[in-house]
């Protein structure tokens, strides 16, 4: 996922900022902390967004990027179920993309549900 933010000058001296992901322009923001919130969602983090116009909009986005019902905008761990942390085959840990955190600690496995992944934050 390539994100990039664009600043517009418009006629009477002001700024609009647009985020693009991918090449593709999503929203359209007034200012840059607002943007800084968008990317954050985007992301995966847990941010709180005021304006329901731009959250519906970055909704939509990730309802239509997503694979059955997964939302594929997070960290590489917990989308494609590769290890956080690997000691050696013994002592390992990993997440899977529905949120079931899997360690394995001298031999004896243990799996849970966690609400975010630790890597990124984003919430499953």
């Amino acid at each position: 996922m390539n994100i990039k933010t664009y600043k517009i000058k418009q006629y009477n001296s002001t700024y609009k900022h647009i985020l693009a992901v991918d090449g593709v322009p999503v929203c359209a923001t007034q200012g840059g902390k607002q943007m800084s919130k968008c990317i954050q969602y985007l992301s995966g983090y847990n941010v709180n967004i005021n304006d329901g116009r731009i959250k519906k909009i970055l909704d939509k986005y990730q309802k239509e990027n997503s694979i059955e019902g997964q939302n594929k905008i997070g960290c590489v761990c917990c989308l494609e179920h590769t290890y956080i942390y690997c000691e050696d085959e013994d002592n390992n840990a990993h997440i899977n993309g529905e949120g079931i955190m899997t360690a394995e600690i001298e031999g004896e496995t243990i799996s849970f549900k966690v609400k975010f992944c630790p890597n990124c934050g984003r919430k499953f």
